[in-house]
């Protein structure tokens, strides 16, 4: 059975996050319209033309997954959440995250709550799922969105140049 089955959907109070499909590419490079995204997001820091969306959804597989967040119930799609399930050295069976939002939606707690969900949803298979995160350390609303999630800085430093690399503590979450 696949780690990430070929269609889910998780559900917030306020947004829906499943998995992208190619006629998202459009409205998916469209989130990425700023520099402070380019800038904060590895895989973005040369932006995301409508063919590298594509490329992007393209690489869908059962172990590593783009989707999309979109507002509840039929709104705009906002930003993005990737789920990689790590497969070798010591992350063996990790669940990476890692997400962005359009700026035009930033500071509305969207990204805390779309995380929580997909937080909730990985317990919901496995009772203690090990996540991971990488985040810029002069990034501080991501670091408080991790922190506030339950993930804790290890002090290592991630696998992408410049960026932290931060640990899922279930006990650590808060309302």
């Amino acid at each position: 059975m696949p780690f990430f089955p070929n269609a889910f959907l998780i559900e917030s109070a306020r947004s829906r996050i499943q998995p992208l499909v190619e006629g998202d590419a459009l409205d998916l490079s469209a989130t990425v319209s700023s520099p402070k995204i380019t800038q904060a997001v590895y895989i973005l820091r040369d932006g995301l033309s409508q063919v590298q969306a594509k490329d992007l959804i393209g690489d869908n597989s059962p172990t590593n997954v783009l989707c999309g967040i979109w507002v509840k119930p039929k709104g705009p799609l906002i930003g993005a959440f990737r789920l990689h399930l790590h497969d070798n050295g010591h992350d063996n069976g990790a669940v990476e995250v890692g997400y962005w939002l359009d700026i035009d939606w930033h500071g509305k707690g969207f990204a805390k709550e779309a995380l929580k969900s997909v937080l909730t949803y990985l317990r919901e298979h496995d009772e203690k799922p090990k996540v991971i995160a990488e985040c810029d350390p002069t990034n501080a609303p991501s670091q408080a969105i991790l922190l506030n999630n339950g993930f804790q800085c290890t002090g290592q430093p991630g696998k992408r140049p410049g960026r932290q690399r931060y640990q899922y503590c279930a006990k650590q979450l808060s309302p």
